[in-house]
């Protein structure tokens, strides 16, 4: 009886044994298949790491031409800025000499138009003394050869007051065209300063404008720094995931290969 007992317990460990060994097997076959996909999918993630590193070296190498490009358009924004402000100035310069040549052409006019009654009062004077002239030379005829030197000094004081009447009439006759010209050059002056207005408003509009795109460019240059920053921080934390996923493949690599050398060991044992 007791030898069968024995007999019992031997089958019954033995059984316990290659059940434990049949356990051990599957769970180094199980171990070991988990292990390479592990092992599969952390190349596949190390290569794609690496793809994507090569991808971010391409996109920051672009980042840095567009950023240099962008430099170039700052640079050529805040010049440009400049000449447009210098424009502006001197179109307000312009503009404001228009003003004074119109405020002098008015001054011009007025005056013109003074010299014109100083001479009209002169043109009367020497009327009047061509009169007065006239009435001596009568009563210098009247007074037979008493009066003819006085005579003749009419005469002389009636021809100075006819040249007078004739200088007064030409020096009019300037003065009105001289007025005439002067009105029409403040008609153009006027027409320029509405053009030069319309033109410093131009550049005025022009100015603002372009100090925007300065601005502007001025913030893409900041922004595409940030970005070349953020995708240089990008490319290293794909190079150290590449590098942390080839150790990660490296180790379950040889998890798989310890599980592989265990089920061995087992099967050994098992025979």
């Amino acid at each position: 009886m007791g030898r069968v007992i024995k007999v019992i317990k031997i089958a019954f460990n033995v059984t316990a044994q290659v059940n434990l060994q049949n356990e051990v097997r599957q769970i180094a076959e199980n171990f070991s298949l988990k292990a390479k996909e592990i092992s599969s999918q952390a190349t596949t993630v190390a290569s794609g790491a690496q793809s994507l590193g090569a991808t971010t070296e391409e996109m920051n190498a672009s980042i840095e031409e567009l950023s240099a490009s962008i430099d170039s358009i700052a640079q050529n924004g805040k010049s440009a800025d400049a000449i447009a402000r210098s424009t502006q100035n001197e179109a307000d310069q312009g503009s404001q000499a228009i003003a004074k040549s119109i405020e002098a052409m008015d001054l011009i006019n007025k005056s013109s138009e003074e010299i014109a009654e100083i001479v009209k009062v002169i043109s009367e004077i020497a009327s009047q003394t061509n009169l007065l002239a006239f009435n001596a030379a009568i009563e210098a005829a009247r007074a037979g050869e008493h009066g003819l030197g006085f005579s003749v000094v009419a005469d002389e004081v009636r021809k100075l007051a006819e040249r007078s009447s004739q200088a007064t009439k030409d020096i009019s006759k300037l003065i009105s065209e001289s007025v005439k010209r002067v009105a029409q050059g403040g008609e153009i002056s006027k027409e320029a300063a509405n053009s030069f207005k319309k033109i410093v408003e131009g550049v005025g509009k022009t100015t603002l404008a372009i100090s925007e795109i300065s601005v502007a460019a001025q913030e893409q240059q900041t922004a595409s720094k940030d970005v070349a920053q953020a995708i240089q921080q990008v490319a290293d934390a794909t190079e150290k995931s590449a590098t942390a996923s080839d150790s990660i493949a490296q180790a379950t690599h040889e998890l798989a290969n310890g599980a592989e050398q265990l089920k061995q060991a087992v099967q050994r044992f098992a025979n």
